[in-house]
């Protein structure tokens, strides 16, 4: 359904040549989108997996729809998506040629002080699954109350479904969690929770940032591995090349100085898995981050 966009050597000599310019690159798509929405993608690939916090509240549904598919990866999980924006982000998706399977996860309700409170609706997290990959039993779980009463005032919540790919069944995890200690408590349920699926990809904006190794450490102990992550990085002048925040929609040459998006995977083969820069975008805060992954990179 969709079609393999880029393979891995192809985008590491991109991505080096991005980086010698300090830049973030939007790859060049293959296929209109009229092939794209009569092709035919195998299960025995994913290609990508994408994550970005498109701060919902900005309504740029239509610039997020034209990022997804300039990558066209096989899942994608958002955050801070405001459910006002569904139905015309599904058209700007099918307006493309892309058809994925789409599953909605409240995390805020319409009640509380966010920006889609401004339209009277919730915010939350969207996955974007390819149908080929058989996307099923999705759960949506708000994180219980911090003991001791939560800092951060925003509910917050992840998803989980199942895929098959490459004749195994992963749980996928899309997440946003909260603000201050909310977040350290936060992953350590998310970790209880991914934990105990044998095979997953976890991914999302954990307000943690990478230089944090002790929170960091409630996954990698559970069997998980970080794809995106740059020794002596993450702010305090020591530019990562993975930071993805704050993202600047009017300048790409500013660079973001803050690790806050992550991709995590356990015990998923089958695939060369290759993490790739941050991609600027005019559309939010936050840039999103990918983890190409293909099971016949060399063709």
């Amino acid at each position: 359904m969709f079609p393999r966009v880029q393979r891995r050597r192809k985008l590491r000599t991109l991505g080096a040549a991005v980086a010698a310019a300090a830049l973030c690159f939007l790859p060049a798509t293959t296929g209109a989108a009229s092939e794209r929405a009569g092709s035919a993608r195998s299960a025995e690939f994913i290609d990508g997996v994408m994550t970005w916090n498109v701060r919902g509240s900005w309504d740029q549904y239509d610039k997020w729809a034209g990022d997804i598919h300039t990558w066209s990866p096989g899942i994608v999980g958002l955050q801070e998506f405001c459910y006002n924006h569904l139905d015309n982000f599904r058209e700007e998706l099918a307006q493309r040629g892309l058809n994925y399977q789409i599953f909605w996860g409240e995390a805020e309700p319409s009640s509380a002080g966010t920006g889609c409170s401004l339209f009277g609706d919730p915010m939350g997290q969207l996955l974007l699954v390819d149908p080929a990959l058989n996307p099923r039993s999705h759960v949506n779980t708000k994180y219980p109350a911090r003991p001791g009463g939560n800092q951060d005032s925003e509910q917050r919540a992840y998803q989980a479904l199942t895929i098959t790919f490459a004749g195994q069944n992963i749980r996928v995890f899309n997440t946003h969690m909260g603000l201050e200690g909310d977040a350290l408590w936060h992953i350590q349920k998310l970790a209880e929770a991914a934990g105990a699926s044998p095979k997953a990809i976890l991914m999302g904006d954990f307000n943690i940032r990478s230089t944090n190794t002790a929170a960091l450490a409630n996954l990698t102990s559970k069997g998980f591995q970080a794809w995106h992550l740059t020794p002596g990085g993450d702010g305090d002048n020591r530019h990562d090349l993975y930071d993805t925040a704050i993202n600047d929609p009017d300048d790409q040459y500013i660079e973001p100085n803050l690790k806050l998006d992550h991709i995590y995977t356990k015990n998923v083969t089958g695939a060369m898995l290759d993490p790739l820069f941050p991609v600027w975008n005019d559309s939010s805060d936050h840039r999103a981050l990918l983890l190409n992954m293909c099971t016949d990179c060399d063709k």
